[in-house]
């Protein structure tokens, strides 16, 4: 074989897992579809390796829920009211700093209740995700409020 080949095919081999791993932003935001995803589908307890164990969730005129388990009691209450979830999110800024990364996004959220009504909820979050030791990065502080900037008559994209 030509070593000129050869070299090619090496550094190619070489470069492929670097290539092939996303970026520390994509990996963010693969998560937050994953997140989306799983509520949607109303798989709450495969979200648990989303969140940190200490994790705390605050949701706007709500107690702050710490701890995974309160945060996923509380998610568990739509799909167990029969309720069917749409959750759109667009991010707009995601910093990384380490083993930590700051994402702030718009929201969208509609309910539809088993009695035919729906309620729509539209917002701003900002999550900060730790990177575990296996190089995962989950949900370690996730705080949620309402937005006078982002509405349904500014639809996710």
């Amino acid at each position: 074989m030509n070593p000129i080949r050869i070299i090619i095919a090496a550094l190619l081999l070489i470069s492929a897992p670097a290539l092939a791993k996303p970026s520390p932003e994509q990996q963010i935001i693969d998560h937050g579809k994953r997140w989306s995803a799983l509520y949607e589908a109303g798989k709450i307890d495969e979200m648990r390796g989303l969140y940190e164990p200490d994790a705390w969730l605050m949701t706007e005129g709500a107690p702050a829920l710490k701890g995974v388990e309160a945060i996923l009691a509380y998610l568990r209450r739509n799909k167990q009211s029969g309720n069917q979830v749409q959750f759109s999110v667009a991010p707009e800024l995601i910093t990384i700093d380490g083993n930590r990364a700051f994402l702030i996004s718009k929201y969208w959220m509609v309910i539809d209740t088993p009695a035919k009504s729906r309620i729509e909820a539209a917002g701003r979050s900002m999550l900060v995700y730790k990177r575990g030791k296996d190089g995962a990065w989950r949900i370690w502080r996730d705080m949620d409020n309402k937005a006078a900037d982002v509405s349904f008559a500014d639809p996710p994209r």
